[in-house]
């Protein structure tokens, strides 16, 4: 195997890794030191290039740490897996895919981040590198309770703008804005939008039901959700002939009712 890094001016590197990861208990075993990179000096920023012997089946890191003239170290990784030999499945060996939900699109000084974690098979592993400001990064394996990991929103008011934010805040005020699916195109259509183009409001409109039935089955599969299912929802408001103004009431006035419910 061949893995490469480059650094920047004034940037050498101290030294490399390989580890082996076991997705049964999440620990990592380090294979030994690596032999030294060969170094190209020939451009302004240093790289270098180890040339490592295939490791048995399985998944790795790749681990190389370079440290700056004030001394600071950072350390950065690249996953690979191994296969035993030409088309051995790799479905119980690769990383899953991995979607992280924040709870606020920004945040200050001092915040606290919370992430909702999703991969795409239960009971998932995540490596996670988290770096505060500039200080080092500080990496850590997570294990997911199943396929995804519920949070709730800090104290404040927030507003999602998600298909399932009523999923992953279950103590939200969820709203479903509903509409035909000619109604849908027809909005589509006069909006103009660059990233959705079509001919007619019948081709818009065809377009939009593959979508929906690809995202209940997508949901289903990830989730265990149907999103079609209106009870997951507080208030369900049909926006079929409504202006924006009209559909901002009817979610206020459905609000109110919540709370007096409560």
């Amino acid at each position: 195997a061949v893995t490469g890094a480059r650094a920047g001016a004034g940037v050498a590197f101290e030294g490399a890794r390989l580890l082996r990861f076991d997705p049964a208990t999440g620990a990592e075993t380090e294979l030994g030191p690596v032999a030294a990179p060969r170094l190209d000096a020939a451009d302004a920023a240093p790289a270098a290039l180890w040339r490592i012997p295939a490791p048995p089946r399985g998944q790795y890191r790749f681990a190389v740490r370079a440290a700056d003239a004030a001394g600071r170290i950072e350390e950065a990784s690249v996953f690979f897996t191994v296969l035993s030999a030409a088309g051995d499945p790799a479905r119980d060996l690769r990383f899953a895919p991995l979607e992280l939900v924040p709870d606020k699109a920004e945040y200050a000084p001092g915040d606290v981040a919370r992430l909702a974690l999703r991969a795409d098979r239960a009971d998932s592993w995540v490596f996670l590198a988290i770096r505060p400001g500039t200080d080092r990064a500080e990496t850590r394996w997570v294990r997911l309770d199943g396929k995804t990991a519920e949070y709730e929103p800090i104290d404040g008011n927030f507003i999602f703008d998600s298909r399932l934010a009523w999923h992953f805040v279950p103590s939200a005020f969820s709203v479903y804005l509903k509409c035909d699916y000619a109604e849908a195109a027809k909005r589509i259509m006069e909006a103009k939008r660059q990233d959705e183009s079509f001919d007619s409001v019948a081709e818009a409109e065809a377009s939009i039901r593959t979508r929906r039935e690809r995202e209940r089955q997508r949901y289903a599969e990830f989730y265990g959700v149907d999103i079609l299912d209106m009870t997951n929802y507080d208030a369900v408001i049909d926006t079929n002939g409504k202006t924006p103004e009209e559909v901002s009431d009817s979610i206020v006035a459905e609000w109110k009712k919540y709370l007096n419910n409560k």
